[in-house]
């Protein structure tokens, strides 16, 4: 199962840490473990390309099945794309629930 914990602090996306393989299919075959992939790296991508502030975000994807994105403080255009990474996140979620778990967790208690 892929595990994603995502931490918030209210309504800004603090860190979000993907962990696991779905085992839907062999590898190389596995689309669930494809999709959260490509979400992802496309995420990771555009923070490069579009925000490239290393004062911003912190990237850690070395490891397979294991990556996280974390916020190192508020900036409208990265908390943008840390929330479209999310919603795409909620739909492989709501589609394939065996294999992708999503946990929030607000450290804010809100």
């Amino acid at each position: 199962m892929i595990t994603i914990r995502v931490i918030l602090e209210g309504e800004f996306v603090k860190k979000i840490n993907i962990d696991g393989h779905a085992q839907y299919d062999s590898t190389g075959k596995d689309i669930i473990c494809a999709g959260v992939s490509a979400l992802y790296f496309s995420t990771e991508a555009s923070l490069k390309t579009l925000i490239d502030n290393r004062n911003v975000f912190k990237l850690d994807s070395h490891e397979s099945g294991k990556a996280e994105i974390e916020f190192l403080r508020y900036e409208s255009d990265s908390q943008l794309l840390a929330k479209s990474l999310l919603t795409g996140l909620r739909l492989m979620e709501r589609n394939y629930d065996e294999f992708v778990h999503i946990e929030e967790v607000n450290i804010n208690g809100t």
